[in-house]
């Protein structure tokens, strides 16, 4: 059995796994004549079963010597006068399962109708006299609407609203899970993934979780484009000369330990003069304190800016051969318990440098880089809990200090670059809270930028604006811009940013989703389980278009409502005769949205 904790962004918590051995209960015997309840044909009474071929009366005057049958529970006769045949077919009464109709028993396998409309391809059961067919499942389009694309650095998956229930699974090539998506998964998924191949499964259920159908696809996915890219590096930890710490960052957070350690990190360099430094910092005290973090710098340059080079703790490096990024600012973004603080980043003192012997605390004379940096708390952690910046007296708040891949010469010559206006940064967060969304975006372009424009699209590619908002200051360094989107649509909403600039151009962010879909937790079904009576309350729903299904657990209708405004009330639905002990399912569909199913058990006393 495995159990699983996730965050509401669906990041791993924590996994149990256990192994545990079931018992079989212990068997029932009422009459304590030696044969369980399961297998005795009375079990209150001792003399039950008794030995086939043993002296009964079965209480027919018709029939004489009377005798146990075979299962040891029956008793029967032969009939005085001979065997009955009433209906004349050649078949006796007591093997005729209608003696008064000559066509039964039929043939196995014959068509035949059983009167359900539910099912299909009725024939004539194996005995000669019952009838069957198989369950009719109503689906919708069928899977062959569905398409499975590889892209560049992604894939994607279209026609996933084809069924009430939807499940999308991607395995790379070591049948390592890349993603998944179970319920709702909206019309359709682009997941980022590293090149490579991919076997995607997807498949649609019924309302009440029954297999419908399966696609099954082996995709290639290439790498992106990767022209103005001069070099990727990976980026590691450093061992501190002085301290021994095992360490790729350092910040500086009331209460908890200053070192971090770097996990998933890499350094792209860019042939117009600007890098993009991204990566995990977990803390070396607390595994629980993690912060993703995304730099981006720029103005290359081999001429030591202001307050360079840093000089090496421990170590004599060849100052002259480092080179330096003379500007950088970022953005830092809590994760696990510090999942929604977020922090923004900026060049303090020296600059970003590079270079043999750069990452100024390294216990050995590596490849490597090294940088300063000042911040400021944009947004607390959703936990609650209190994050306080204890920067130095002097405003210095953390370092970067890291070991590199790759050559020095990897981007062949070592020009230098202005911090130029052209390296821009936009980028957009999006975070649901409750039933609106927090949107807030970082940028470095305020001193060009005219007007930012916050737009919203339900289909990606319409767009509307919902704020305007002139810039902030006239600066180059990273501002933060903070916003609400407070009546999202139901369904995928899309988000970015559009920065129109004084000369008329414009640029735009990354784009952002963030789901509302009914639900399941905001409908409230009481009592359940129940008897005779139900009541569903859709209260958050109230004032919309939506109809109410039963179905039971043949899929069958039981009940249906349809409303232009689902009633603030709660909705009361009497059971009748109809409805026997079991498990229902309750269908919601809120203005044409994929239904959510909610389950109901019926007690009968």
């Amino acid at each position: 059995i495995f159990v699983k904790y996730y965050t509401a962004s669906y990041q791993l918590i924590c996994t149990v796994e256990e192994v545990i051995e079931v018992t079989a209960g212990q068997p029932v015997d009422n009459d304590n004549d030696g044969v369980i309840a399961s297998e005795d044909c009375d079990d209150n009474d001792p003399s039950v079963p008794a030995t086939p071929g043993t002296t009964c009366d079965d209480n027919n005057a018709a029939t004489e010597n009377d005798v146990i049958l075979a299962n040891g529970c029956d008793c029967s006769g032969t009939n005085v006068n001979g065997p009955t045949d009433n209906d004349n077919d050649g078949v006796i009464a007591s093997e005729d399962c209608d003696d008064n109709d000559p066509s039964v028993p039929a043939t196995p396998g014959t068509a035949c109708n059983d009167g359900n409309a539910d099912t299909e391809n009725d024939v004539v059961t194996a005995d000669g006299c019952g009838c069957a067919g198989t369950p009719v499942v109503t689906t919708g389009p069928d899977c062959a609407d569905i398409s499975i694309k590889a892209n560049e650095g992604s894939f994607t998956v279209t026609g996933l609203d084809g069924a009430p229930v939807t499940s999308v699974q991607c395995f790379n090539a070591a049948w390592q899970e890349e993603y998944k998506c179970f319920g709702d998964c909206g019309e359709s998924i682009t997941e980022v993934v590293a090149p490579g191949s991919y076997r995607i499964f997807v498949k649609y259920y019924t309302a009440s979780y029954q297999l419908v159908c399966t696609v099954e696809e082996v995709v290639e996915v290439t790498a992106g484009p990767v022209s103005d890219v001069c070099t990727t590096r990976t980026a590691s930890n450093v061992i501190n000369c002085i301290n021994d710490a095992n360490y790729g960052g350092w910040l500086r957070l009331k209460g908890f330990e200053n070192f971090y350690s770097l996990s998933n990190s890499e350094l792209v360099e860019y042939a117009d003069g600007t890098a993009l430094f991204t990566g995990t910092w977990t803390n070396l005290n607390d595994s629980d304190v993690v912060f993703d973090f995304e730099i981006m710098a720029s103005g290359k340059t081999t001429t030591a800016p202001g307050y360079s080079p840093k000089e090496h703790q421990c170590l004599t490096p060849d100052y002259d051969a480092f080179y330096y990024y003379a500007d950088f600012e970022g953005i830092v973004n809590g994760q696990a318990s510090m999942e929604g603080a977020q922090i923004s980043i900026s060049t303090f003192g020296a600059a970003f440098q590079m270079g043999v012997g750069a990452n100024a605390t390294g216990a050995e004379d590596t490849f490597g880089a090294s940088a300063w940096f000042r911040g400021d708390l944009v947004r607390q952690p959703f936990s609650g809990n209190l994050l306080e910046l204890d920067p130095k007296s002097d405003g210095h708040l953390g370092d970067i200090n890291i070991n590199l891949t790759g050559e020095v010469d990897a981007c062949d010559d070592l020009q230098s670059f202005a911090i130029a206006p052209d390296a821009s940064f936009l980028h957009l967060n999006a975070t649901k809270i409750a039933s609106t969304v927090g949107l807030d975006w970082i940028s470095n372009n305020d001193y060009r930028t005219s007007l930012n424009i916050l737009e919203r699209s339900e289909n990606g590619t319409d767009w509307m604006a919902i704020e305007e908002t002139a810039s902030l200051t006239q600066s180059s360094n990273a501002t933060f811009y903070q916003s609400k989107d407070e009546q999202p649509a139901f369904g995928v909403n899309h988000y970015r940013v559009k920065q129109i600039m004084h000369d008329g151009t414009f640029i735009y962010s990354n784009v952002v989703e963030v789901r509302f879909d009914v639900d399941p937790v905001k409908v409230v079904v009481y009592p359940n389980p129940t008897v005779e009576a139900v009541n569903i309350s859709l209260v958050e729903y109230a004032g919309r278009q939506g109809t109410l299904k039963i179905a039971n657990a043949l899929g069958q209708k039981m009940y249906e409502v349809s409303y232009d405004e689902i009633p603030t009330a709660p909705v009361h639905i009497e059971l009748d005769k109809s409805y026997e002990a079991g498990t229902y399912t309750i269908i919601i569909s809120v203005e044409g949205r994929k239904p959510v199913a909610k389950m109901l058990v019926v007690s009968k006393l």
